[in-house]
């Protein structure tokens, strides 16, 4: 994601990697958050190899790779609940209000 991301003109995004946030009593961590006057957008990095199916009836990812099936929670529904907790903690900590993608 970063050599993309380099492209971007530093001085209209704000760009975080790694990025760990307290929301109330928890702690929530995005891969990349990237910001700017008018978004702010959630980057989520999977690097998994084979055929990958998102099942949206079990919320789950699927991954079939040499004949094995291997399930692992939806990034989908993941991002979702980052998404959620981002702008509680924009709201808690008086940022404002941006529209947000993932």
């Amino acid at each position: 994601m970063d050599f993309p991301l380099s492209f971007l003109e530093p001085k209209s995004y704000f760009i975080f990697h790694d990025l760990r946030l307290q929301n109330q009593s928890r702690f929530f961590q995005l891969d990349t958050l990237l910001i700017s006057k008018k978004f702010a957008l959630i980057i989520e990095v999977k690097n998994m190899a084979g055929a990958l199916y998102f099942d949206p009836h079990f919320n789950q990812l699927i991954r079939t790779i040499e004949g094995k099936e291997t399930a692992f929670p939806d990034p989908v529904m993941q991002v979702s609940r980052q998404e959620s907790q981002l702008t509680n903690w924009f709201l808690k900590n008086s940022f404002p209000s941006l529209p947000s993608f993932h």
